[in-house]
């Protein structure tokens, strides 16, 4: 079994055409969804996750992705802990897919573009967003 794996997880925000969105389990493209299904909609990114988990690390339950706490031990499972959301170019990961360590590359995204394979040096720069680049099919990562 290879040490992550993509999941689908909701996110704060309101639905916006184009966005990724769940609905009674289907994820897709939000296009409008039918007005029977408004508010009833979730919308949803695509993280890293793992189920290495360690003392101390936040602990989500496989069944409907609800937190469940702080784990007090190691353990592996049906549970998992989310590592970080994955790059929204890395276009072909499909929730399921698995991944190596050698598959994944911590960077630090900025809004207006530009990526640091560092952590911002000041701790309260919430500019910088943390992010995963995969490894695609043509080896490089995106």
């Amino acid at each position: 079994m290879k040490k992550y794996f993509a999941k689908y997880l909701p996110v704060e925000g309101e639905i916006k055409d184009d966005d990724m969105s769940q609905y009674n389990n289907i994820t897709g493209i939000h296009s409008g969804w039918a007005e029977h299904c408004k508010g009833l909609a979730r919308r949803v990114k695509l993280f890293l996750c793992s189920r290495d988990i360690e003392p101390g690390d936040k602990v989500y339950s496989d069944f409907d992705n609800g937190y469940l706490g702080i784990a007090k031990k190691k353990s592996e499972g049906f549970n998992f802990k989310m590592i970080g959301e994955i790059s929204p170019e890395a276009t072909w990961v499909k929730e399921g897919d698995e991944f190596d360590e050698e598959d994944v590359k911590e960077i630090w995204w900025h809004p207006k573009g530009n990526c640091e394979t560092f952590p911002p040096r000041n701790p309260n720069q919430t500019h910088k967003i943390k992010r995963f680049l995969i490894l695609g099919p043509c080896k490089c990562f995106h």
